[in-house]
């Protein structure tokens, strides 16, 4: 797949992941309720997990995606010290979108 990119609204996909993981409906009800947001399409969804599963971030368990435990940690790294999960959000976003990935 080469360098792998991830635009602002990807990076927001990947920080919904619950903790467990989940389907994309549930990703989706995750996103809608952190960003007050429509939730994104089942092609916008898939578009981001196939780049992340390519860079190692999501596993794909059946219908069930997740972070990796080391990609949980990065993107909730900010979540301490944010004044809330959208600023969080934000930070993560950020350093997702500041560079390509292998």
């Amino acid at each position: 797949m080469g360098k792998i990119e991830f635009t602002d609204y990807e990076a927001c996909y990947l920080y919904c992941i619950p903790t467990k993981g989940g389907t994309f409906e549930e990703i989706g009800f995750s996103y809608s309720f952190i960003n007050r947001d429509a939730a994104p399409t089942s092609d916008a969804l898939s578009i981001c997990f196939e780049k992340a599963m390519a860079a190692n971030i999501v596993i794909k368990s059946g219908e069930n995606y997740r972070l990796s435990e080391k990609w949980y940690a990065i993107a909730h790294q900010f979540d301490a010290t944010a004044n809330n999960e959208v600023e969080a959000m934000g930070q993560f976003e950020e350093m997702l979108t500041a560079r390509t990935w292998p």
